[in-house]
């Protein structure tokens, strides 16, 4: 996955000579169908995407991406949106399906854990509940390891992990590093989301996760399920850029306590992460799912 990163003062419009992009006082022309990007992600930014810019970048599958100031995704515009027929009837019929559902959500969670290098025995959880207990103790297990070996590469990391008895760390990041998972996730997110688009699937309907009250993407657990087959790129990545010193220094804190990633820092994030997005894996990884859906009827 191959990211185009603005911020501050933009414009993106058509011209005769292509797409023009002005961000800040860099001007760049591209002349279609020859993007380089899957995505242009967007943060803390004024200005404007002129209708055919908008209109050319769909059709060349280029996804635009909004992130708020903390790096959230707050919005995302899908390159398309296939439909095959039947099929978001067949995924809710598969969802709601216990034993059917149980069987997807196995096969989620195993390739997702496979892929960090951990085989724990989701095959003996004989019901969804069991699962995500499951599930939550062994994510607890790989970020205690994954601590460790941050630790090896940035000794005084603030990494205390990805649950807190105070505050929502997916949600509010107070501490450095989960600031930089948060950012490099909200790459995956968009990746997803476009991913579940392109097959057919509605990504309102989950098997593995459930809506939960907090999330403000809690309507939407299939990309939530998706995500868990990439985590393991983005954290292998995210300990990658930790690795080099000169990237551990863009952090503003704000007034809220909530960490804030500088503008220049957050570009030099999204270009080392977002190739490591594995854009066919994730549509295949999602092809995969339809067809389980299909052989279940």
């Amino acid at each position: 996955m191959q990211t185009l990163f603005l911020t501050e003062q933009v414009a993106v419009s058509m011209v005769t000579d292509g797409l023009k992009i002005r961000n800040g006082e860099h001007t760049q022309v591209i002349s279609p169908p020859y993007i380089p990007w899957d995505a242009i992600v967007i943060q803390n930014s004024f200005g404007y995407i002129s209708f055919a810019a908008m209109r050319i970048l769909l059709s060349l599958r280029v996804s635009i991406v909004m992130l708020d100031y903390q790096g959230r995704l707050m919005g995302h515009l899908a390159p398309y949106d296939r439909r095959f027929g039947g099929l978001e009837m067949r995924q809710f019929n598969a969802s709601n399906d216990h034993k059917r559902r149980l069987s997807i959500a196995k096969s989620i969670a195993t390739l997702g854990y496979r892929r960090r290098r951990m085989n724990p025995p989701f095959h003996e959880a004989t019901t969804l509940p069991e699962l995500v207990q499951m599930e939550s103790r062994t994510a607890d297990s790989y970020w205690n390891m994954w601590k460790v070996r941050l630790s090896s590469r940035w000794p005084e990391h603030d990494f205390d992990g990805r649950n807190h008895p105070r505050y929502r760390t997916r949600t509010r990041a107070v501490t450095r590093v989960n600031a930089i998972l948060n950012y490099s996730y909200a790459l995956l997110e968009s990746a997803c989301r476009t991913t579940i688009r392109r097959v057919g699937l509605v990504p309102e309907i989950g098997f593995l996760h459930e809506e939960t009250s907090w999330s403000k993407r809690a309507g939407e657990p299939l990309v939530w399920d998706m995500m868990e087959l990439g985590r393991s790129w983005i954290d292998e990545a995210v300990l990658s850029w930790i690795s080099k010193p000169k990237n551990l220094t863009g952090f503003k804190r704000l007034d809220d306590w909530t960490i804030q990633i500088k503008p220049e820092t957050t570009r030099n994030l999204i270009e080392f992460v977002s190739p490591h997005i594995r854009m066919e894996t994730l549509w295949h990884d999602a092809r995969d799912i339809v067809k389980t859906i299909e052989r279940s009827q």
